[in-house]
């Protein structure tokens, strides 16, 4: 390799460059460059490279700095930049000087693919991507992942569609290639075979959102119902049901936005009756949504969807239950232990009667724990702490005799100590 002077070449004057291009590419870029062109590299001198580099005249920068983000190449810490421009402009020049059979050359192709994609640049991307597919065997998938993409983009559905087919299955862009299968089948107005892509989408992981999938279902089913004779009629339960559960599945989608445009549309298109009950949430529905706000951490917008599936229709024993914990729940992760402390109390009383165990004991540690809280309050007199510290002791109690084998005794006995030394300091100090 060395015989000829060739790698030494290649090493001296086109890896700064294609350094320089790395500080515009992302974290995987990044290793992608590192890995073609390191072998050899760390044998060079750093001056030579840094040399090169200043000599490279720096082009416009269409990108951004990612503030704190680095690599560590041979001892110097390179910033990060995304900077597309600067990327394709720095493998440009990488290229001219790279020999024909150099097998970083390939690589450096790819990289340079993928700037021209990511700046739009649609038609250049997909030829280059193309051709890569015939000269660059080895990351086939992603070639044909990437010239699908780019031919959908630039309006060629068919195109988009020939190309993800030849992604083979089981191939890491597999999951990738999906969503461009369907778009491509949406553009061209295929439905039926939409809902067959969808239903195995649904069935395996992918890069489309579940809420994604689904709402293009929906539209599928309405699209395909459509073409029908009295169609429209007979699939709007089935469509309806699967907007609602978008809408309540995932509310911080731009998806749930889209569903519940679609069923106001809907709605205005029916009677006054069957318009209410499309508009009209289950608590089912809210609590499904006040739930995926709760695991998000939303805790404003999960106390007002409990709190809205309490008052709607449909609501039963053990949703009622599940509402009115995760609603004190969703309070008292505001920090706001005394408004949370009533919350709980309710939850306890409903939980009880739904015979659910394990929210029964929760709701009586944590009204325990508010109440305990609500003892360290100031401008509280003594008399209103020592009610605080018995109603929380209280609470303990009944969680050690209700429920000995569900919840951890020493969780409690850590906060009934921390009530009665609350007490303790209060009345010796008198300065409650």
């Amino acid at each position: 390799m060395g015989g000829n002077g060739s790698y030494s070449q290649i090493v001296r004057s086109p890896l700064a460059v294609v350094a320089r291009a790395a500080r515009a590419l992302s974290c995987v870029a990044v290793g992608v460059i590192i890995l073609a062109a390191a072998g050899d590299a760390r044998a060079r001198r750093q001056e030579e490279d840094d040399k090169v580099v200043a000599e490279t005249p720096p082009p416009v920068r269409t990108g951004k700095a990612v503030e704190g983000m680095a690599f560590t190449f041979e001892g110097r810490r390179i910033p990060v930049t995304i900077s597309l421009g600067l990327a394709e402009a720095a493998l440009a020049k990488a290229l001219k000087k790279l020999p024909a059979g150099a097998p970083e050359r390939l690589a450096a192709q790819f990289l340079a693919a993928l700037a021209k994609e990511n700046l739009s640049r649609w038609t250049d991307a997909g030829a280059a991507f193309e051709e890569l597919y015939r000269t660059y065997p080895k990351l086939a998938a992603y070639h044909a992942f990437h010239a699908a993409r780019c031919r959908l983009r630039r309006g060629d559905a068919a195109g988009a569609l020939d190309w993800a087919a030849r992604v083979p299955g089981g191939a890491v862009p597999e999951a990738d290639v999906v969503p461009v299968r369907i778009e491509a089948l949406r553009t061209l107005g295929r439905w039926s075979d939409v809902l067959v892509a969808i239903g195995g989408a649904l069935e395996r992981p992918t890069s489309a959102s579940r809420a994604e999938l689904l709402y293009k279902k929906a539209e599928a089913t309405e699209k395909l119902a459509a073409e029908q004779p009295g169609g429209a009629a007979e699939a709007l339960a089935d469509t309806t049901a699967i907007y609602r559960r978008v809408w309540a599945e995932a509310p911080l989608e731009p998806w749930s936005e889209k569903a519940a445009e679609r069923l106001n549309a809907l709605a205005q298109t029916l009677p006054a009756y069957e318009a209410g009950l499309v508009r009209t949430h289950t608590a089912s529905e809210w609590v499904a949504r006040g739930m995926s706000l709760f695991d998000r951490n939303r805790n404003t917008e999960s106390e007002a969807a409990f709190a809205a599936a309490l008052a709607a229709p449909g609501l039963d024993r053990d949703l009622e239950c599940r509402a009115r914990y995760h609603r004190a729940q969703s309070v008292w992760k505001q920090r706001q232990r005394s408004r949370a402390a009533p919350l709980f109390d309710d939850a306890e009383a409903s939980c009880g009667q739904a015979l659910n165990r394990d929210l029964h004991a929760k709701a009586l540690y944590q009204a325990g724990r508010c109440f305990g809280a609500m003892t360290f309050q100031t401008g509280v007199d003594a008399a209103q702490i020592a009610t605080y510290r018995q109603t929380a002791l209280a609470r303990f109690a009944r969680l050690e005799s209700e429920h000995p084998d569900r919840w951890p005794t020493a969780a409690t006995r850590r906060s009934r100590t921390a009530c009665w030394r609350r007490w303790s300091s209060c009345t010796r100090r008198a300065i409650c």
